[in-house]
């Protein structure tokens, strides 16, 4: 029983972790993509400025 437990969360760590780097890439690529068609995406999230309104 403590073998099929350790198997079962062994296999839903590896998933989790998969999806988590997944999900990691996917907001880089989002982020990218926007730098390109906004231009100014990047430089406005990475300023230390902040904009008061």
């Amino acid at each position: 029983m403590r073998e099929n437990l350790h198997d079962v969360l062994g296999e839903a760590h590896e998933v989790l972790a998969f999806m988590a780097i997944a999900l990691i890439l996917l907001h880089i690529a989002a982020a990218v993509k926007h730098h390109r068609t906004d231009g100014v995406f990047l430089r406005r999230m990475m300023s230390s400025k902040k904009k008061t309104d």
